[in-house]
Parts: structure tokens; C-alpha cells; sequence
């Protein structure tokens, strides 16, 4: 069992603005939850590339 939500706490690094990150959280055996993993990253002003950086994204569970 899995569940995908938006987290919206980083900032794009090409323009400043907000980004959105999706998130994915798994489940082990007995609903215990793991560690949620970013999935990917889309500028909510519409920037196009990598508004966030490899690190970022791998602080994140990427």
C-alpha cells in the first residue's frame, strides 16, 4: 500500500518561486510507514528544467 501527496516547502532555484514536490510514502507489512521518497519537482510559476538540485532532491528521500 502507497500514498502520493504535493509538498510545497522548496523553492525553485531558477526563478524563486514555489515548488511543488511530489511525494510518495510506502507502507511495510502491519502499516507502518517508511520514509516518504520525493518522486519529482515542478515549479508552480511554470519553469521549465531542474528547478531543484540532484542534493536537494536526495535530502528529500529522491
Amino acid at each position: 500500500m502507497s500514498s502520493e501527496y504535493w509538498d510545497e516547502e522548496e523553492t525553485c532555484e531558477l526563478c524563486g518561486g514555489p515548488v511543488a514536490v511530489l511525494m510518495k510514502q510506502d507502507y511495510a507489512h502491519g502499516g507502518v510507514p517508511l520514509r516518504p521518497i520525493a518522486q519529482r519537482a515542478i515549479c508552480l510559476k511554470g519553469c521549465v528544467g531542474q528547478v531543484i538540485s540532484p542534493e536537494r532532491m536526495l535530502d528529500r528521500g529522491a
